[in-house]
């Protein structure tokens, strides 16, 4: 299976965030934050996915947040464009 590129830094970013926020390794610093981490604690435990394999979990979020990702064939495609 082909590696995921993901298109949007950002998204990656803030996938990134809400996993430590979901996993407590960053402690909510506002109730948005509290409530992102309670919204998507919830959203994970129904997929079942395991916090604890991060690149996976931050792939599942990244992809709820509505991020475009793309197979290195794809990604080369478009490069090329």
């Amino acid at each position: 299976m082909s590696k995921l590129i993901f298109v949007n830094a950002d998204k990656v970013q803030r996938a990134e965030e809400i996993l430590a926020l979901v996993t407590g390794k960053q402690a909510p610093r506002t109730e948005e934050e509290k409530s992102r981490a309670v919204h998507f604690r919830g959203i994970l435990e129904s997929a079942k996915i395991d916090v604890e394999k991060t690149e996976e979990a931050v792939a599942f979020i990244y992809e709820k947040l509505g991020g475009l990702t793309r197979t290195e064939v794809e990604q080369k495609e478009a490069v090329r464009k």
